[in-house]
């Protein structure tokens, strides 16, 4: 299984730290990793700058819980407040985060009601990952079509078909194609 995306990683995240007690961020990716299911070879996979995608996408979904100590409001617009960095990798839900956490387990039956943050940020996420396989699924169906498209157009040619009407082919298709491009951007 590859490593979620790192919005994924904010309700295994928020269970981990339900309890209210300061945590380890090394306790936490466990924690995290159990829960979701990963192996060690998922764990291990780097990015190209050098950390590991599963420690990567944890800081970053922390980063958007979470704010210091010191900030109040937080700096950042985006911080949804919902975890503190007491100190350099400990982590412990603020007073909002423990009534998400709250009110995430009354809402556990139903996790689309609307009104909680961490549910409509992992909404949002399940939303783009459905909309972004079913991308790849139609390019994958229209690079078949072009493919069997070439194929026929190089049978039509073999059987000597004229070079008019191979032409004339090509040309429609690519009329045709411009002008799908055209309605995609109005």
């Amino acid at each position: 299984m590859p490593v979620p995306r790192f919005l994924t990683l904010v309700d295994p995240i928020l269970d981990s730290l339900s309890d209210g007690l300061p945590k380890q961020l090394s306790d936490l990716r466990s924690d995290v990793a159990e829960s979701i299911g990963l192996t060690e070879e998922d764990l291990a996979e780097r990015l190209p700058s050098g950390p590991t995608v599963f420690n990567s996408r944890v800081r970053n979904a922390i980063d958007l819980l979470g704010r210091e100590v010191s900030e109040e409001p937080p700096q950042h617009a985006w911080s949804c407040s919902l975890v503190w960095r007491l100190q350099r990798g400990v982590v412990q839900l603020t007073e909002r985060g423990r009534a998400e956490v709250a009110h995430r387990a009354q809402v556990k039956a139903n996790p689309w009601e609307a009104g909680s943050t961490a549910s409509g940020l992992i909404r949002v996420t399940e939303e783009i990952e459905r909309l972004t396989l079913q991308n790849e699924e139609l390019l994958a169906r229209i690079a078949t079509l072009r493919e069997t498209r070439d194929r026929f157009i190089e049978s039509l040619r073999s059987e000597g078909a004229s070079t008019r009407v191979l032409e004339a082919l090509e040309h429609a298709g690519r009329e045709r194609a411009a002008r799908q491009r055209e309605q995609r951007e109005l």
